[in-house]
């Protein structure tokens, strides 16, 4: 609650809703700074500059997500959790979600257009196999679940979604 919050972090009520607005705007602004720590910029230009690069870029993708989940899983949970409750929530966490794969989509039609994915996925499938595996719970169950170290999960990640959109490595 606004109340429990304002208390743990010795603060008014009001103070909580001066400074968010909102549960939702608290949340947006949590998810921001976790994007933020795992340097959501970084990962930005390091797509630009690896531009016609396709399987570098997995592998930063995978890298700037390896650090979201490593310390954001948290905020990620209560999120997704708290949407259960109160559905003005669960539309933050459909926002995250949708803000994502719009992220990934002009990598994919990049991709597709310089003929890196494999000639039998449609841009569609690629895209939509590049947002289910760079999800939250993929890392959740691998890692979390599984106890697969972050690196593992990363190498992993990235291997298997290279093998899953371009094929496999040339000789």
């Amino acid at each position: 609650t606004i109340d429990g919050i304002a208390e743990r972090a010795g603060v008014a009520r009001p103070t909580v809703y001066a400074t968010f607005g909102s549960k939702r705007a608290m949340l947006l602004a949590l998810v921001d700074r976790v994007e933020a720590e795992a340097e959501l910029p970084a990962l930005l230009l390091g797509l630009r500059a690896a531009e016609g690069h396709p399987r570098r870029q997995v592998g930063l993708l995978v890298e700037f997500n390896r650090r979201l989940f490593s310390r954001g899983l948290d905020v990620l949970e209560i999120l997704r959790g708290a949407g259960s409750a109160e559905p003005d929530l669960a539309e933050v966490w459909r926002e995250g979600e949708r803000r994502r794969r719009q992220g990934q989509a002009p990598l994919v039609r990049a991709w597709a257009a310089a003929g890196a994915l494999r000639t039998d996925l449609s841009v569609k499938v690629a895209a939509d196999v590049l947002w289910a595996l760079t999800g939250p719970d993929v890392f959740r169950l691998v890692v979390v679940e599984s106890g697969w170290s972050a690196r593992r999960y990363a190498g992993w990640l990235v291997e298997t979604l290279q093998s899953a959109l371009f094929g496999q490595r040339p000789a």
